[in-house]
């Protein structure tokens, strides 16, 4: 005897393989395989999923808009020049406007004008 390895994949292969076996073996009796009725799956209804609302987040407190930057004009900035020139003097305006990149008070931008009120307003 050796051994043999068999692959079996229909019933119809199950009863020849067998009735060739019983070839050699008459005593024993073979029934045709009962038929297989296959029941229904039954149908399973998933749960819904829980959705559960996020948690409220605490809402910050609503702040003021911070007010804008006052609004500033050149006849403030040159106001201030003006009273600075005249109490420490024209040169000492021309050098705090050279500190700002400018030779004069018309050359100053407007986002400068704050800074310019600020330098010569602090010693006017």
């Amino acid at each position: 005897m050796f051994p043999v390895t068999i692959t079996i994949n229909t019933p119809a292969q199950l009863n020849a393989v067998l009735n060739a076996m019983a070839q050699d073996a008459p005593n024993i009796e073979l029934s045709p395989p009962a038929p297989k009725v296959e029941a229904p799956a039954p149908k399973v209804e998933a749960p819904a999923p829980k959705v559960e609302a996020p948690a409220p987040t605490p809402a910050a407190e609503p702040q003021a808009p911070e007010p804008p930057p006052p609004v500033i004009e050149y006849a403030q900035v040159g106001a201030a020049i003006t009273a600075f020139a005249a109490k420490h003097g024209r040169q000492a305006a021309v050098d705090k406007l050279a500190g700002l990149g400018v030779k004069s008070g018309k050359e100053l931008k407007p986002e400068q004008y704050a800074d310019a009120l600020a330098a010569f307003g602090s010693q006017a």
